[in-house]
């Protein structure tokens, strides 16, 4: 070809590369690697205003509140009220912060300074320092999780969020200030692949430089990340409990909640949006649906008002499909039902048949893609599917019975479009609004 013929006229093999493209390449490896050094010094110098943020705005803050409040028990005769958050719980709310601040200051310093070839070095010498300040607040992140969670319904305390908030200029809450120490070093080693990949062979000193630096900072970053998965956890459960606000109703007992997020060994999995048929008014609502590690919890949405959970143990679910009456288009459902309940149920078992219907849940997608996205998700976290040829067999096992006392009853659906203006009401979600409804399902109960 004219791209080898070239190379040949200029001496060159095969095996041999035009110098044009050596120099190409090269230029190519100079841009990228001084690119990833810029990029290391203005992500520090991000990270760093990010650390002083917290510390002006929320640390000090707090802390000048509980000195307050003890200055206040010292007068003579004064009556203080109690303090906003105890000073042992703002201890471990900012654990050892403002010791990051000062590592990271100094770092953004030097990395300054340093040129570019130099800027690896670094991250060679401070290793074991960074180690030691980053396990300290690995370790108490927990904790200030829990002083989070414990505040969380003081007015107070989120008083003092807001003022902090309004102090920094800035949308970001404190979770998210408190993450970054956890998400840095994990992002400099990201960074530190890229610098290496931008380096040649030639520059065998410079590299093995750069894989020392690397290796310092993923041996942090390692530890760190086993336990960033448990904080992760946390931080969902918490996020899902303070969308839910006090929606989730208590046992009977007066005891805890009916559904206990944080439970021992409950892992948040996914959290999403999806329609649910209501029972009784036939209405189609928008739900959120979470999935965790041993249940299910669904709430109205946009409001996340609690509306009910299932325990994986206590459920099965079965797909189907259902064509709309109104056009050639197509539902797509996944049914929840009890795991003690058969597909038909005898009518003088006791059991009827509004009470079948409150136990057999029904939500559905618009596509087929989206119904089976669910799906696999119930699938993964252990959930039995019944597919519709075993309902099939237990329902002409059951017919085998004879007689009119197996005679059963079962649930067919039937979709219409109403009319326009037509007005479907909800009884049961009275906060939420009337809404005009496309089309809707009806559950007819067939005996």
């Amino acid at each position: 070809d004219e791209a080898l013929d070239r190379k040949q006229q200029q001496g060159l093999g095969r095996g041999e590369e035009d110098p044009f493209d050596q120099l190409a390449s090269f230029r190519k490896r100079i841009q990228t690697y001084n690119r990833v050094c810029a990029e290391i010094r203005q992500s520090e110098s991000t990270y760093v205003e990010s650390l002083r943020t917290v510390v002006d705005c929320f640390a000090k803050p707090f802390l000048n509140s509980v000195e307050s409040n003890d200055s206040k028990k010292k007068g003579r005769g004064v009556v203080s009220s109690p303090a906003i958050i105890e000073r042992r719980d703002a201890a471990m709310l900012f654990n050892n912060i403002e010791e990051i601040l000062n590592l990271h200051e100094s770092k953004l310093s030097q990395l300054i300074n340093a040129p570019n070839e130099e800027i690896h070095k670094q991250f060679e010498t401070c290793s074991s320092l960074m180690a030691r300040v980053y396990s300290r607040y690995t370790n108490g992140y927990e904790k200030a999780i829990e002083v989070v969670r414990k505040y969380e319904a003081n007015s107070k305390f989120h008083g003092l969020l807001e003022d902090a908030c309004r102090k920094s200029n800035k949308s970001l809450g404190l979770m998210a200030y408190l993450t970054m120490p956890v998400q840095r070093i994990p992002r400099y080693a990201l960074l530190f692949k890229e610098l290496l990949k931008s380096t040649s062979e030639e520059q065998a000193d410079q590299r093995k430089s750069i894989q020392n630096a690397l290796r310092n900072i993923e041996e942090i970053a390692t530890v760190i990340n086993e336990k960033k998965r448990r904080f992760d956890n946390k931080i969902n459960l918490c996020a899902v409990q303070a969308k839910l606000g006090r929606s989730i109703p208590r046992l009977s007992d007066g005891g805890g909640l009916l559904f206990d997020l944080h439970l021992d060994g409950r892992s948040f999995l996914f959290e999403g949006k999806t329609k649910q048929l209501k029972q009784h008014s036939h209405h189609v609502k928008n739900r959120v649906v979470v999935l965790y590690s041993d249940a299910m919890l669904w709430a109205t949405f946009p409001a996340y008002k609690y509306k009910g959970h299932r325990l994986y143990k206590d459920m099965l679910f079965k797909r189907s499909e259902f064509a709309k009456t109104s056009s050639s288009t197509s539902v797509f459902v996944f049914e929840i039902l009890p795991k003690n309940v058969e597909l038909k149920k005898e009518k003088e078992d006791g059991g009827s048949s509004s009470a079948y219907q409150e136990d057999r849940i029904i939500f559905f997608e618009e596509t087929k893609a989206a119904r089976d996205a669910w799906v696999n998700r119930l699938l993964q976290a252990g959930v039995v599917e019944i597919s519709q040829s075993e309902g099939l067999r237990r329902r002409q096992a059951k017919r085998r019975g004879g007689g009119q006392k197996n005679k059963r009853w079962s649930l067919r659906y039937s979709i219409f479009k109403p009319k326009k203006g037509t007005i479907i009401l909800d009884d049961d979600d009275e906060e939420e609004e009337r809404e005009t409804c496309d089309w809707v399902v009806v559950v007819v109960v067939v005996v």
